[in-house]
């Protein structure tokens, strides 16, 4: 998974769901008005080393619609390919 923040335009990521029931991860779930009663609103992440990807709009086309953002798989390895040769998060 990846957090992507709309106002600044970045990619942080991956992320690993780190519970039961993360294979029911809704698309958008980190988005600000998120229902807190859904059972991927608590879901726990797991990290190592996160990668930022700055102005990810510009690169990702899938990002103009982030509140139902659902990869295609090749979308998914191009994210995480980028995600690697991205400079480590220091937040």
């Amino acid at each position: 998974m990846f957090m992507y923040n709309p106002e600044t335009k970045t990619i942080v990521g991956p992320f690993t769901a780190a519970a039961e029931g993360a294979t029911k991860i809704e698309t958008g779930t980190w988005d600000s008005d998120v229902d807190e009663h859904s059972a991927s609103a608590n879901i726990k992440l797991e990290w190592e080393n996160p990668h930022k990807i700055e102005k990810a709009d510009e690169r990702f086309p899938f990002l103009k619609n982030p509140t139902k953002c659902e990869l295609s798989p090749l979308w998914i390895h191009t994210l995480l390919d980028a995600l690697k040769e991205a400079p480590i998060f220091e937040g």
